[in-house]
């Protein structure tokens, strides 16, 4: 039971702390599409510190942005040579690609 009690706890916490996040980013967008001048870097860090001292928050926004960007990267080379590699392969040519339909 005072388990349940700790980790409904840690819950509660956790959604304020993503609920001011939120908002925070929310105040940010709406400061980018009015065109105000304003330190992104600072506003940025300032939205992941309320989730930072959560045992979740152990990589902010930014970091996990340049990881998703380097991994999509990859995945795109990755695709690029699988497609080239099916379509060199015999079986993409006897489906579709071989000169021998005309």
């Amino acid at each position: 039971m005072i388990d349940l009690l700790k980790i409904r706890r840690d819950l509660d916490s956790l959604q304020h702390s993503y609920t001011m996040k939120f908002a925070l980013l929310g105040e940010i967008i709406t400061k980018l599409t009015r065109g105000d001048l304003f330190d992104l870097d600072k506003e940025l860090k300032l939205a992941n510190a309320f989730t930072g001292e959560t045992k979740y928050g152990s990589v902010d926004d930014v970091e996990l942005d340049v990881e998703l960007e380097e991994f999509l990267k990859l995945a795109e080379v990755d695709g690029g040579k699988t497609n080239d590699e099916e379509s060199n392969s015999p079986a993409a040519s006897a489906v579709g690609g071989g000169a021998g339909y005309l």
